[in-house]
């Protein structure tokens, strides 16, 4: 990585820290830049303000819609398996950008601009769980419609990975416990007898 790039991810990675400790009004540029080891010209020369290197942190720690496009290529045809691996790498990628997401969720009203990137967010993972499920729709597993089961499942993932924090340390036994849980009860729903 080039000095450049290891300059501002210290600068993502403390503006998303100080966000997260701080809030907006809290975490002013010159406290970011402190954090990050620079000087505040730095920080400007990079983002050139304070909304514009929020924006980018959230858009950096919101989570990715790679980690989800090559689903098509990893189903088994076991809808509980399968769905189980879904549900895994999106906790594990919730988890992992947690910060980033939350901060995008208590700000969106307030910045346009934050809210549009997490629609866009959710509408690419419920395109792509609509997709899953479209699949096992065709082949007659469902007893609902694919949208709704896509609806349900990814908004029950989400409400889980925002409460995750809660039970203490996320490890991925907790999260495998939790996904096995959750998709046997949703199964039960959804799955054609």
């Amino acid at each position: 990585m080039d000095r450049k790039r290891k300059t501002r991810e210290k600068i993502l990675n403390a503006a998303n820290t100080l966000f997260a400790e701080l809030g907006y009004e809290g975490a002013s540029t010159k406290k970011i830049s402190n954090e990050a080891g620079i000087n505040e010209l730095t920080l400007f020369r990079h983002f050139k303000s304070k909304e514009n290197l929020y924006l980018e942190m959230v858009m950096h720690f919101s989570p990715k819609d790679t980690m989800l496009r090559d689903i098509k290529q990893k189903i088994s045809g076991n809808l509980i398996k399968d769905m189980k691996m879904l549900a895994k790498g999106f906790l594990a990628n919730m988890v992992k950008n947690q910060r980033g997401v939350l901060m995008g969720l208590f700000t969106s009203n307030r910045f346009p601009e934050v809210k549009e990137i997490m629609v866009k967010s959710r509408l690419i993972h419920l395109k792509i769980v609509e997709d899953f499920f479209l699949y096992y729709e065709n082949n007659d597993k469902l007893s609902i419609g694919y949208k709704k089961a896509a609806m349900i499942f990814i908004e029950l993932l989400f409400g889980l990975s925002i409460t995750l924090p809660i039970k203490g340390k996320v490890t991925s036994e907790l999260i495998d416990s939790l996904v096995d849980d959750l998709v046997d009860v949703l199964s039960y729903g959804i799955l054609k007898p």
